[in-house]
């Protein structure tokens, strides 16, 4: 039996797709849950999304941050649900990247200097490591859409990508 594909919900819109009737029910749930509880700090909104999680069927739901970008969680998620709310105001550094205003790049220089992650280049031929902000310069380019950037902190997935780029090197030779 193969996985359905996660239900799509617009954070922009508020609309999902591919969701039935339960479905559309049930999120409609989380989202006037955290509504409610967001006046007392979400308290007993992770009960009530764990109840609804068990009456759910095991599918994803994707959060559409901007036309190419789908956060996919399993539907019900006691943590992640709260973003069905569409007012609910995630962790500042989060919703700079949600619908894309971080023109500074303000959690890249913390990614770069302080955690052991490697950030990769989408618009080169291969990934290639970014070790400097001005780069991201040219991969931010709209202020109405998020990142474009895969990061790693695994040295198997580093060396995986450093070899990919040697091959891609020699090829070009």
């Amino acid at each position: 039996m193969t996985a359905q594909a996660p239900i799509q919900f617009g954070r922009a819109s508020g609309a999902p797709e591919g969701a039935n009737l339960w479905e559309r029910t049930a999120a409609s749930a989380l989202t006037t849950g955290s509504k409610i509880s967001s006046h007392f700090s979400h308290r007993g909104y992770i009960s009530c999304a764990n109840l609804l999680h068990k009456a759910l069927p095991e599918r994803n739901i994707g959060i559409k941050l901007n036309s190419d970008v789908l956060f996919a969680f399993p539907y019900g998620d006691r943590y992640w649900s709260k973003l069905l709310n569409r007012s609910y105001h995630y962790e500042d550094e989060l919703e700079l990247l949600f619908h894309g205003n971080d023109r500074e790049h303000t959690l890249s220089p913390y990614i770069l200097e302080k955690r052991p992650l490697t950030l990769m280049d989408p618009l080169s031929n291969w990934p290639k490591i970014v070790r400097e902000l001005s780069i991201l310069d040219r991969i931010k380019v709209s202020s109405h859409v998020g990142y474009n950037v895969s990061g790693t902190a695994s040295a198997f997935w580093q060396n995986r990508i450093n070899a990919r780029n040697a091959n891609a090197a020699r090829r070009m030779q």
